[in-house]
């Protein structure tokens, strides 16, 4: 399906070039982080929603290089970089100082070791984590350093490869790349002397962002006109029965190796599906409340945590349901917030750049 004219129907991509169902893949993905972490952790897997930020990541990144090189025939590095910095560090600036300031009023989920700041700022906080016993200040940071690391590399790969090589072979390059990742699992899980660490580094979880790589070059819903891996109910059936297997089997080393690999694949039917579909589920993906709750999904990712648990720590007389509840609500207006008066005004200030 390509991008067709503005306004046409059956295009999956809007008049601005918004790519319909990525907002209610965002939110859901937050949604599931979120309910994990509000006592139904036993129910929602909740790590699998940071499994399918990393692989909406890789698709839409990707998506984006790969409409500039066939536009300009290359890829502006600078401007690369320059829009993801305004993106992401902003909001994490304004996240760990609100982290900071509840740790002052005592308020954080634990002791905090100012020490660690650095790492967070060099986004390595997942290093730190399995080097330094890191007690630092946002946990879910972890996942940025995963993508961050990626991106360092990613676009000049894909730049030096782009001018060599077709999308489908670039994305044959990106499959390897999976395989291998998932080798460095396996060896990784046998000389590691905690195997629960392979969740958060960064050599061993990069490949859920290329299985998105992947899509983005080979199938894409928005820019291939032909769908090679034609996707049906039963094609979708099976895709959800490969990713219902990751949640339930249970055995160590099957859930710290093949299990990512697994989702990978998963999603790759997935979201091919989701893209290209005009029924009820896109009408869901596509409806307000998501829409919303993408907008604001960066910031509540990094803050729902310690919003939460400051309700926690000073409404105990209340029930934990109606805690978490407000936790959530109070984390939704302080994210709401953070757009309104930052996000917002910096994405506009972005797209003025012409320069980048």
């Amino acid at each position: 399906m390509s991008l067709g004219k503005e306004g046409e129907v059956h295009s999956p991509v809007n008049k601005a070039n918004h790519i319909s169902g990525l907002d209610g893949i965002r939110a859901s993905a937050v949604l599931i982080v979120i309910l994990s972490h509000v006592g139904l952790n036993q129910f929602v897997p909740g790590q699998f929603g940071v499994t399918i930020f990393f692989f909406l990541s890789g698709y839409l990144i990707t998506t984006l290089l790969r409409r500039e090189m066939e536009r300009t025939e290359t890829v502006s590095l600078r401007g690369f970089y320059f829009r993801r910095v305004v993106r992401i560090v902003p909001p994490m600036i304004i996240a760990i100082f609100i982290v900071l300031v509840l740790a002052q009023l005592g308020q954080s989920l634990a002791e905090i070791s100012y020490e660690y700041l650095v790492w967070d700022f060099l986004f390595l906080t997942n290093y730190a984590m399995y080097f330094e016993q890191y007690s630092g200040l946002l946990y879910p940071l972890w996942s940025l350093g995963v993508e961050e690391h990626f991106y360092m590399l990613f676009p000049a790969f894909y730049l030096l490869l782009a001018r060599r090589l077709s999308s489908h072979q670039i994305a044959l390059v990106c499959l390897g790349l999976c395989v291998f990742v998932l080798g460095v699992r396996l060896v990784s899980y046998q000389l590691m002397e905690d195997p629960q660490y392979i969740l958060i580094m960064t050599h061993t979880r990069i490949d859920s962002i290329l299985f998105g790589c992947c899509l983005a070059l080979w199938n894409n819903p928005v820019m291939d006109e032909k769908d090679h891996f034609t996707v049906s109910w039963l094609a979708i059936f099976g895709a959800s029965l490969v990713l219902l297997s990751t949640f339930l089997i249970r055995d160590e080393f099957f859930r710290q190796t093949f299990r990512y690999t697994l989702q990978g694949i998963g999603l790759f039917i997935a979201f091919n599906f989701v893209i290209r579909d005009r029924g009820w589920i896109a009408a869901i993906l596509n409806s307000v409340p998501m829409r919303w709750t993408a907008l604001f999904s960066y910031t509540l990712y990094l803050l729902h945590v310690p919003i939460i648990t400051l309700v926690y720590k000073n409404a105990t007389d209340i029930p934990v349901a109606m805690q978490s509840l407000i936790g959530i609500i109070l984390a939704f207006a302080l994210s709401a917030a953070v757009y309104a008066w930052v996000e917002k005004p910096l994405a506009k200030w972005k797209s003025k750049k012409r320069t980048f």
